[in-house]
Formats: structure tokens, C-alpha cells, sequence
């Protein structure tokens, strides 16, 4: 799904986020992402004491790329939005590529259902 389907789904649909790459010496990756990107998210999940893995599409908002080391806005999709409900504005999770954390996403923005 590239930037032109994301602008066809309901405002809803997304949370807005603040991503932090780590830098490849703190185990991040090596390339930048590009808008588009698509990683598992590990989250907490506010109905059990436990954190889950999710994936998510993040598109940035700033520029088309995001080196590692960088900050940048991005609008995130969860795959499975129900999994994600326990999240509050402020709210962070990791990015991880497989079992490697590459970065830290914090909650800035929850969209209300239209």
C-alpha cells in the first residue's frame, strides 16, 4: 500500500507517531525507511499485562525517507486495529525487524471514528 492508498482510507484508520531510529552502533538498521515501511510493532495491550507483537505500515510525513539515528513524524496503520486499543497519546512501542529492535515509536495523536 503506497502513500496514494493511504489517503483513500478513513482518518481513523491511523494513530500518528513520533519514530525514533536507533543508530546501526545501537543494533538499528543500516538503510533508511522509506514512507511505506512495514515492521512488527511490539506494544503493550491494555486488556492483558502482556506485550504483543503487531504489524503496522508507517508513512512518513516529513520527507520520504528516515535515516537510522533520525527522528520523524509518520501516520501509522495498524494492521489489526483492535490490538492496539489500549494505546493513549504518549503511549511508545518498539519497531523490530524480526527479533532486532531498530527503533521506538511514541503515540502523538489518536484520530476519534468519523
Amino acid at each position: 500500500m503506497g502513500d496514494q492508498d493511504m489517503n483513500s482510507l478513513p482518518l481513523a484508520a491511523f494513530i500518528e507517531t513520533e519514530i525514533d531510529l536507533l543508530p546501526p552502533e545501537r543494533g538499528g538498521r543500516r538503510s533508511p525507511i522509506s514512507s511505506g515501511y512495514r515492521c512488527n510493532c511490539w506494544i503493550g495491550n491494555g486488556e492483558r499485562s502482556e506485550r504483543t507483537y503487531n504489524d503496522a505500515t508507517f508513512y512518513l510525513l516529513d520527507s520520504e525517507q528516515l535515516n537510522p539515528g533520525e527522528r520523524g513524524r509518520a501516520r501509522t496503520r495498524p494492521h489489526f486495529p483492535d490490538d492496539w486499543s489500549g494505546l493513549v497519546v504518549g503511549s511508545t512501542f518498539d519497531l523490530c525487524e524480526g527479533r532486532r529492535v531498530v527503533g521506538v515509536a511514541t503515540v502523538t495523536c489518536l484520530f476519534p471514528p468519523p
